[in-house]
């Protein structure tokens, strides 16, 4: 359930984002063309599911690279 909510979660900031120019010059860790770069700032997460559900964006291990810093907390 926890991760159905952090994917809806994502999903929502991946829409927004959408409609905001951002510079992504910065290199990734995946090269998918005109993708978001995505920083994932979660201790209690299954960042391997995260990466293998949500194939659409570019995760980066650097928030300085990500377009959108994603910040999960309870």
């Amino acid at each position: 359930m926890r991760h159905t909510k952090l994917i809806g979660i994502v999903t929502l900031f991946l829409l927004a984002s959408h409609f905001v120019n951002a510079d992504t010059t910065s290199v990734a860790e995946s090269n998918i063309d005109g993708a978001p770069n995505i920083y994932i700032d979660c201790s209690s997460c299954d960042n391997d599911f995260i990466r293998r559900e949500i194939t659409f964006v570019n995760f980066v291990r650097d928030r300085s690279q990500a377009d959108i810093h994603l910040l999960v907390s309870r």
